[in-house]
């Protein structure tokens, strides 16, 4: 064969391969996976592993004493992750799993693509509509984490962790055409738009953020505690009535640090007070990746008592934050609740026995002596005596003489006798006066002294006798019952927390009651006389009832209370103390037994004997607090909750239902991902 033949039939056989690799392309997708496969080299993920150590090892130096932590399981993201959004796009699975400070993500697509994929590139387009791939492989991607706080228009603050932009490659296991296509416009065609498939991929990814974790107690804005504060009392007649002042959050993020272990996505957030405060030493981060998990696996050790073996999601919260934060709000808020309807009964009944005559004391503690005044001061007369003593005799001429008078006007002024004396005679009469006035107030005095005096000696005779008749009476029988009932009602009696303190442990709470308010006291007293001896002094029982007001003894009743963590079906975490019955000590003035002794007309018109029995009430007084004017009202137990807003996690907006674990450092929110 000539050469030229040679070449012909060379030219014709390169024809009939042209012509026939698209449909050897077509039936054998290995080959075209294998070009395609080899437009993407493996992944270099050094230099982005190091500058995500390092991105973390700063912020993780100025954490020193962190106050939430939360814990994402890989196993529960790749849940969230995979939505609807990504299977629309082909994604059938996805895949995560730690890369030392990295996230890969697999994401594994079975997807026809056509022209509408190929974005703006026309040509792209047609090839793509007229190929119609279907093409199943996965895609590679190596993400870093970043985070910060964001504020959420109808909640708290919340902290997000995304993910950075990441280096991706795409693996194709088959390829299948639709429609015969050359060879090199397939391959181009196929590659560009898988470059432009996986970066929606990753760009849907990294577009919403990664994990969401609320932090309640940044909260910017005022919260109005009597929306989230119960009060609960058992007394259903009561009208309780809780105000309180709008609270403010007291603390701010100072940092957040992470930490991508093979399983889970681990990270801490420190507060500090808004109030200031002197802020800590940065310590040292070895910038490698053993350095950053053990750093932060000792920060969960030493403030959640955790580890990073636990598995699962979770979220924690130092017990000392919550213990802080809700100090510093119930001390803004100047929680006082009004009361109103709060009524008391208390009876007591006493069979009274006649004291021995020794107990009771007869010696008269009157004081006789007149505090009358005798002394008296008598009028003066201070009448002017003063005269002319002396004058000038007046010689006058006679007119033919012509007239004119000397002489005449006073020579020596002095006092006129003539008046003087009857100055001194009255002024005699006013002394004589006056002496007669002290000697009738003198005379008084010793009247009323000699008339005490005699009152004295018949009080101290009546009370001498009075002790014989009940030494000799003591032992034949009892003397009568004292019932004393008295009915305490409270008028808007209000009651203000003050100096309250929960424990950093969460083990139990102090605090203060501020009172005020007023109360009236029934005072009913039954006196019942028994056998002979009572009946001697009061022929029928007899009963006195009479209201008074009263006024309380202590305006500040300290208590102390146990604290207890609720975690009720509805999944609000509530923090619960109770307020245990308070006495609330009242003064009755005057007292009952002053009433009774004085202005009680039961008692005088049903006892004879009453001067007898005198002494015997005022006996007993010290001994019965109802007479004594010691009166105690009962505030009634109260129980008092708060919502104890724990961190919510979520991914993708799915959230998690918890349970609570309580443990020695903090309160631990175990995760379980909704569907």
């Amino acid at each position: 064969m000539s050469s030229l033949e040679r070449r012909r039939s060379g030219t014709l056989r390169l024809r009939i391969f042209v012509f026939l690799l698209p449909l050897l392309l077509a039936g054998c997708g290995d080959s075209i996976t294998k070009v395609v496969n080899a437009k993407w080299p493996p992944i270099n993920v050094e230099q982005q592993r190091r500058a995500a150590i390092d991105s973390t090892a700063q912020p993780l130096s100025q954490i020193t004493s962190p106050s939430v932590a939360f814990s994402l399981a890989l196993a529960d993201a790749q849940r969230a992750l995979l939505d609807d959004k990504l299977r629309e796009q082909g994604i059938v699975d996805l895949r995560l799993e730690g890369a030392e400070q990295l996230l890969h993500v697999r994401a594994t697509f079975k997807r026809k693509f056509a022209g509408v994929d190929a974005g703006a590139n026309s040509e792209l387009a047609k090839i793509l509509d007229a190929a119609r791939p279907e093409i199943t492989g996965s895609i590679d991607a190596y993400a870093g984490i970043t985070g910060g706080l964001i504020d959420e228009a109808n909640g708290p603050p919340v902290v997000n962790l995304s993910l950075l932009p990441a280096l991706s490659s795409v693996q194709v296991d088959s390829v299948v055409l639709a429609e015969k296509i050359g060879a090199t416009a397939v391959v181009d065609a196929l590659v560009a738009v898988l470059n432009i498939f996986k970066d929606n991929i990753s760009g849907e990814l990294s577009r919403q953020p990664f994990t969401k974790l609320t932090v309640p107690a940044l909260s910017p804005t005022a919260i109005d505690p009597s929306k989230s504060i119960i009060i609960k009392n058992p007394a259903a007649s009561l009208t309780v009535r809780l105000k309180a002042d709008k609270i403010v959050a007291p603390f701010k993020l100072g940092g957040i640090a992470w930490l991508v272990t093979d399983n889970q996505v681990v990270a801490l957030v420190q507060l500090t007070p808004t109030a200031g405060g002197s802020e800590t030493a940065p310590v040292t981060v070895g910038r490698s990746f053993g350095d950053i998990r053990d750093q932060i696996d000792g920060l969960i050790a030493t403030n959640f008592g955790l580890s990073l073996s636990e598995r699962s999601s979770w979220a924690a919260v130092r017990k000392d934050l919550i213990a802080n934060t809700i100090n510093s709000g119930v001390t803004q808020a100047n929680l006082c609740v009004s009361v109103s309807g709060a009524t008391s009964r208390q009876t007591s009944s006493t069979k009274i026995d006649l004291p021995s005559g020794d107990a009771i004391n007869c010696t008269p503690n009157r004081e006789c002596s007149s505090n009358r005044s005798c002394d008296f001061a008598p009028d003066v007369d201070n009448r002017d005596c003063d005269a002319c003593i002396l004058s000038r005799p007046k010689v006058c001429a006679p007119s033919w003489a012509g007239g004119g008078c000397v002489g005449g006007g006073c020579i020596q002024r002095g006092r006129d006798p003539i008046c003087a004396f009857g100055q001194g005679v009255q002024n005699d009469l006013y002394r004589a006066v006056a002496a007669g006035k002290k000697f009738d107030c003198e005379r008084l005095k010793a009247q009323e002294k000699a008339s005490c005096e005699i009152e004295k000696s018949g009080e101290k005779l009546l009370c001498e006798t009075g002790k014989q008749t009940l030494t000799l009476i003591k032992n034949t029988g009892k003397f009568a019952n004292l019932d004393v009932t008295s009915q305490i009602k409270s008028e808007d009696l209000g009651v203000c927390i003050q100096e309250f303190n929960l424990s950093t442990d969460l083990s139990g709470v102090s605090l203060a009651l501020d009172v005020s308010g007023r109360a009236q006291a029934v005072i009913d007293v039954k006196f019942t006389p028994l056998d002979i001896v009572g009946h001697l002094a009061c022929q029928w029982p007899w009963t006195e009832s009479q209201t008074f007001e009263a006024s309380l003894k202590e305006s500040r009743i300290p208590i102390s209370s146990a604290f207890r963590l609720e975690t009720p079906p509805d999944g609000q975490a509530r923090a619960v103390f109770s307020v245990k019955e308070t006495i609330i000590k009242a003064d009755i003035s005057p007292g009952p037994t002053e009433f009774l002794l004085t202005k009680s007309p039961n008692m005088t018109l049903s006892c004879q004997g009453l001067n007898l029995i005198k002494p015997i009430v005022l006996l007993l007084t010290p001994f019965v607090p109802q007479l004594r004017g010691d009166i105690e009202t009962k505030l009634p137990s109260q129980e008092i909750s708060a919502d104890l807003n724990l961190p919510v996690q979520r991914v993708r907006e799915k959230e998690f239902s918890v349970s609570i674990k309580n443990n020695r450092q903090a309160i631990v929110a175990i995760g379980q991902l909704l569907p």
